[in-house]
């Protein structure tokens, strides 16, 4: 795997444990302590702003590019299924 695929990889992990994470608010709007002190966001601390946007918007595409294949792909496969 090339150094730039495996940046891509770790990017879509990194971004989706950070929106998964920041799901975990409760009623008040105050996130647990335990989930900003996990290791899946704690390497986030250091990173600039930038590559942060970078992270966000590539995991962002990537999920809209799934979104549109599983959107194409449901209704031939239950087309296939009848």
């Amino acid at each position: 795997m090339s150094n730039t695929r495996k940046r891509e990889s770790n990017a879509i992990v990194s971004s989706c444990s950070v929106s998964s994470e920041c799901l975990h608010f409760d009623a008040t709007g105050t996130v647990d302590d335990d989930i900003l002190t996990s290791s899946a966001i704690i390497h986030l601390k250091n990173k600039a702003i930038d590559e942060l946007l970078v992270m966000q918007k590539f995991s962002q595409d990537q999920l809209k590019r799934y979104e549109q294949a599983l959107r194409t792909a449901t209704p031939v496969l239950n087309e296939r299924k009848q």
